[in-house]
């Protein structure tokens, strides 16, 4: 059945209703530090706009648009600090950031957020390989072969801690993908029989499964540089490189501004749908 105007103006009605109950709802938490700027108007804003941005994010990086990706994750970055979301959340979104930070050749940012995402999960109890290998694999396509040892090292013994090489076929290559990987930065660092021992692990998990491949992409770092200077014309990106948002907070005033504004957009929102 068609949607008539009047349908859709009660509809979008309901929903701005929903949001001015919720804001209601809020109220009383507005005293309580962390929990007042999520109830807010601009946390409720703040947290849509994170999940969106992240979301345009994967879309970006699905199609190999590594600028774009680390654009709107910047994006993310800076609403999800903003909206205060929980550690394990900021600490994947900063690991996104990271990698796209080190696609695009801004490696020292690069590094400080994939380090900030392992000290999120570190603190939360999540697993720690995942930014250990991006950060090993980050030094290594650098040459940075002594910082890149040290973090292969690191990741070796949190991805065997977990078995990781138990977990599925698809694994057990990805696992030998980065012992390929140790044994050449052991090699550049003239460990040759160590990075032989290496080489033997990762032929021996091969030889158990000869067709099966990994089923994630390595990622990228360094493939996509892009101009320095053209970060300025991101506000955002700057703000997250940077840190200029950090500890951010709405004054009232601010908080009014902010809701006048989103009151009066869908004021004239719901008046085009009344006199279509």
């Amino acid at each position: 059945m068609k949607e008539t105007r009047r349908d859709m103006t009660t509809r979008y009605l309901t929903v701005v209703a929903a949001l001015v109950i919720l804001m209601a709802g809020c109220t009383p938490a507005l005293n309580n530090s962390q929990s007042a700027e999520r109830c807010t108007l601009a946390g409720v804003i703040n947290q849509r706009n994170a999940v969106q941005y992240a979301m345009n994010g994967e879309h970006a990086k699905a199609r190999d648009s590594w600028d774009i990706t680390r654009r709107v994750y910047a994006q993310a970055v800076v609403n999800a600090r903003l909206a205060e979301w929980p550690d394990k959340k900021q600490a994947a979104i900063s690991y996104e950031y990271g990698r796209s930070l080190g696609v695009t050749c801004f490696f020292d940012p690069a590094e400080t957020y994939l380090i900030k995402a392992y000290d999120l999960d570190k603190k939360t109890g999540h697993p720690l390989h995942m930014s250990l290998v991006e950060l090993a694999r980050l030094m290594l396509d650098q040459e940075k072969y002594s910082q890149a040892t040290e973090y292969f090292q690191s990741a070796l013994k949190e991805l065997d801690q977990a078995e990781f090489y138990k977990r599925s076929p698809a694994d057990s290559i990805a696992y030998a993908d980065f012992l390929d990987e140790y044994a050449l930065v052991l090699s550049k660092s003239d460990k040759n029989s160590e990075a032989a021992s290496m080489k033997k692990r990762a032929s021996e998990i091969r030889s158990k499964y000869p067709d099966q491949a990994s089923l994630t992409e390595r990622t990228p770092y360094g493939k996509y540089c892009i101009d320095p200077s053209s970060v300025a014309k991101s506000g955002a990106d700057t703000a997250a490189i940077c840190g200029d948002d950090a500890g951010r907070k709405f004054t009232g005033g601010q908080k009014s501004l902010l809701f006048a504004g989103w009151l009066l957009e869908h004021v004239v929102v719901i008046l085009g749908l009344m006199l279509r």
